[in-house]
């Protein structure tokens, strides 16, 4: 089992714009998106948690502290607890350490909601003005990756009716 699971880790931390699982009895999806699954375990739609992990933007581009990005979380995410963002310094593969020791956030923070539900992220050295509340400071020179969570994810994830959308670089 750890030699396969090593191999599911390259695959799934070597870029491959494809979603892969470990168990056959899980779901695998050919989904271009940068996100893939850090899916381990049975397929259950009772407690536990899903990490969906990215390192590349939509355009296929190693993500960058520098640059401002952004991501639109779709209204109604399948999770009976909360969800959650996480940056990660690719060096150090720890917190994304910034003057503002913010590293995440979550459904159960005060995040400023569209009219339709849905959440937008913004990733980046500055905050957009007016929506400080859901930004995630990055560090310039340094590049990062992050780990979108689901905690207690519900049958629309596993089924696929419900799906993040990439990471945009916003110029």
């Amino acid at each position: 089992m750890l030699p396969r699971l090593r191999r599911h880790r390259r695959r799934t931390l070597g870029y491959e714009r494809t979603i892969r699982t470990v168990s056959p009895s899980l779901p695998t999806t050919r989904r271009t998106s940068p996100f893939s699954s850090g899916l381990c375990g049975r397929r259950t739609s009772v407690k536990g948690q899903v990490y969906l992990g990215v390192q590349k933007d939509s355009n296929g581009k190693w993500l960058q502290g520098g640059n401002n990005y952004t991501l639109r979380i779709p209204p109604n995410p399948p999770v009976e607890q909360f969800w959650a963002m996480t940056l990660y310094d690719t060096e150090t593969r720890c917190f994304i350490e910034n003057e503002h020791e913010i590293a995440g956030l979550d459904s159960r923070m005060d995040l400023v909601r569209n009219a339709d539900g849905s959440v937008d992220l913004y990733f980046g050295p500055k905050p957009p003005e007016g929506l400080e509340k859901n930004w995630i400071p990055t560090v310039s020179g340094r590049g990062w990756f992050a780990y979108f969570r689901l905690y207690a994810p519900t049958e629309a994830y596993f089924d696929r009716s419900w799906g993040l959308p990439d990471l945009v670089r916003v110029k």
